[in-house]
């Protein structure tokens, strides 16, 4: 299986997201923005019910693990990103809550953001493209 095609497959997506990501992660470093972890973290709990989640359902939709999920919002409240509170239901349970600071930071890493991933990415691809790529992802992905 040396020159095996679905190896290479693998491999091609694992570089391009790797260096997208990376690009794109000093792109944003340059102009002063925390970096693109944060963004995902402020981004998802602002498209959340009540700008709110549980640690936990956070970590799983930004795919960090339990103990990443608790360090960086550690850091997200100090930085007055967020907010914590306990659930009142289970009092093992913790919220992350957006403030208004973190909405204004995410809006406006978005605007350079936007642009950084529209050359990067979506420029460099035809409307073919994106609705192939998507639909190869989705075979192999499902958010469940």
């Amino acid at each position: 299986m040396k020159n095996s095609n679905h190896l290479d497959a693998w491999a091609t997506f694992l570089k391009s997201y790797n260096r997208l990501h990376q690009g794109m992660e000093e792109k944003m470093k340059k102009l002063g923005h925390p970096s693109l972890e944060i963004y995902d973290v402020l981004w998802t709990l602002e498209q959340s019910p009540d700008e709110s989640l549980r640690f936990v359902d956070l970590g799983k939709k930004v795919f960090l693990s339990r103990y990443n999920v608790s360090r960086l919002v550690e850091r997200l409240e100090k930085l007055k990103l967020i907010e914590t509170h306990s659930c009142p239901v289970d009092k093992r349970g913790v919220f992350a809550k957006l403030t208004a600071h973190g909405k204004k930071l995410r809006r406006e890493m978005w605007k350079n953001y936007s642009h950084i991933i529209a050359a990067d990415f979506s420029l460099k691809l035809t409307k073919s493209d994106h609705t192939d790529l998507i639909k190869i992802l989705k075979k192999v992905w499902s958010e469940d």
